[in-house]
């Protein structure tokens, strides 16, 4: 197998690699790219469909595969396409970092950002926080003998200010670290505990 890298281009627009033999053939086989993906490699005469190119793998060894060179008369595309941004999957670190400093024991923040996981845990939290605190303070008003029984609110008030504070934290960094935030939300699938 030589040593070329091979650079791809989504129906999007979108550039994606360098990409070596192997690793081109693994993605395609599984299915990473859509119809109408075009394929370049240097001493190409023109982009082409990567559907074409894979037409033209011949098998050398057992796990070894080769493609051929493709050069057909399509006219080349130029060298560098502006990736066009996708805003439908494009998450702000501004709303973000707001969602979380304003809204941060809801989790609203965390399931803006594809972790609902994490959004659903933030939410019970508060909801938990909610119930307990009022009945710990319907309780400890009562002048009972079940007011000191009031205090088992404490705990979980304790916890409220700790995901308040996170959160608050945590919107801080949305805002501050632009790239740490687009390669943790933006560049990688969602996923519920992320």
């Amino acid at each position: 197998m030589d040593s070329k890298q091979y650079y791809i281009t989504l129906p999007d627009q979108t550039q994606k690699g360098p990409y070596d033999e192997k690793d081109l053939i693994t993605r395609y086989q599984a299915g990473k790219y859509p119809k109408g993906t075009l394929v370049w490699h240097e001493g190409m005469d023109s982009w082409i469909l990567i559907e074409t190119m894979m037409q033209n793998v011949e098998r050398i060894t057992n796990d070894e595969r080769r493609i051929t060179d493709c050069k057909l008369n399509t006219p080349p595309l130029p060298a560098a396409i502006p990736p066009v941004p996708n805003p439908t999957n494009k998450r702000s670190n501004v709303t973000a970092g707001v969602f979380a400093i304003v809204l941060g024991p809801l989790g609203v923040h965390k399931f803006y950002n594809g972790s609902w996981g994490l959004g659903i845990i933030y939410l019970a939290l508060c909801i938990i926080f909610l119930i307990v605190s009022f009945v710990g303070n319907v309780l400890i008003s009562s002048n009972s003998d079940f007011a000191p029984l009031g205090l088992i609110a404490l705990p979980f008030v304790l916890l409220h200010w700790i995901i308040v504070i996170s959160s608050i934290i945590e919107g801080i960094m949305y805002l501050t670290n632009v790239q740490k935030y687009n390669l943790k939300y933006n560049e990688t699938p969602p996923a519920p505990m992320k």
